[in-house]
């Protein structure tokens, strides 16, 4: 049986919890979870019963078991009560804009897992075919995803360390970017999320609070002067509440019924990878993929539905965003 050992560190806050809620909790199964999504994300170039077969082969489902087994130990994490860390984000202006709808909630005092913290997992493989998909996964998942709540948006971004693993060690934008185009592809597939439309790397920061805060503040602020467009706004993610008590999110009109898409992740990934401990590079990676579900379009949470009031899903917000961007802030891929 091949076996494998990777070393992680904690770089941005991780909120990951057990079955109750109460207590921050490293999760073998969430670990997993995120590793099937990757999987996915980047074998877009299959086709979708090829994709189904080769995902069950590696991952398992109902009627066989998954190919590999892993084990968190040698936890070293410590925790930050959610509202003393609260508390620090208030001058915090970019990163209380990516975990909004976590700094407003009426919740309990929750623990994070604060950064820093470290742990090891262990890999234990079926065969080495299994070894070096789980591998090629890793080093996605490393360089462009995250784990736990508001993932999307910066948090619980994890180091993954081992010889099995590439690593990058550069200390520019333009390094970043050379170091991603030798070593990753896109693979990307319009029926569901893939890896990527495009990738943004900025330059690197001393801190991870830095890094997220400064591309927090550049798409807070882009939002903030668009957010009167409402039927364009949740190309970003949906649900999307405004101000007026309107909530936009995807929409099915039948026989003037309303049937509702309630919530569909945004298309893009913000992700902090540390290099060292004086280099946080920020990345933006854009993900492709329809949001919608066939049939459905972009309209108002409301009883009754006018199917002439439904719009297509406007992805032109996105590419304003981008343009935005002064190119001397960062390379693309």
């Amino acid at each position: 049986m091949e076996s494998m050992k990777i070393k992680c560190e904690i770089v941005t806050p991780l909120l990951m919890h057990g079955a109750d809620g109460k207590r921050a909790e490293l999760r073998e199964q969430s670990f997993k979870g995120v590793m099937r999504f990757w999987w996915r994300a980047i074998n877009g170039n299959l086709s979708l019963k090829e994709l189904k077969e080769k995902e069950a082969e590696i991952f398992g489902d109902t009627s066989k078991k998954s190919s590999f087994r892993m084990r968190i130990k040698n936890r070293n994490v410590s925790e930050i009560s959610y509202f003393k860390y609260k508390k620090e984000l208030q001058n915090k202006y970019g990163l209380k804009y990516l975990w909004y709808p976590i700094m407003i909630a009426k919740q309990k005092d929750t623990p994070w897992l604060i950064e820093k913290g470290s742990f090891e997992i262990e890999f234990y493989f079926k065969d080495e075919k299994s070894k070096s998909e789980i591998i090629k996964v890793l080093n996605y998942i490393n360089f462009f995803g995250n784990f736990g709540a508001r993932s999307r948006r910066g948090a619980g971004s994890i180091k993954f360390e081992s010889d099995d693993l590439i690593k990058f060690t550069g200390n520019s934008k333009e390094e970043s970017r050379e170091f991603i185009e030798n070593n990753f592809e896109k693979n990307t597939n319009e029926n569901y999320s893939t890896f990527a439309k495009e990738i943004y790397t900025f330059d690197s920061h001393n801190s991870w609070e830095e890094a997220l805060n400064y591309v927090g503040e550049l798409f807070s602020n882009f939002k903030r002067e668009h957010e009167g467009e409402v039927f364009k706004t949740p190309a970003f993610g949906f649900p999307i509440r405004h101000r007026n008590g309107e909530t936009f999110l995807g929409v099915k009109a039948k026989n003037n019924k309303c049937e509702f898409l309630e919530r569909r992740a945004s298309p893009l990934i913000f992700k902090i990878y540390k290099a060292n401990d004086n280099n946080y590079f920020p990345l933006i990676i854009w993900l492709e993929g329809k949001l919608l579900r066939d049939g459905y379009k972009i309209g108002k949470k409301i009883k009754k539905c006018d199917k002439n009031e439904l719009k297509e899903v406007d992805e032109s917000l996105l590419v304003e965003f981008f343009n935005s961007l002064k190119k001397e802030n960062y390379v693309k891929w």
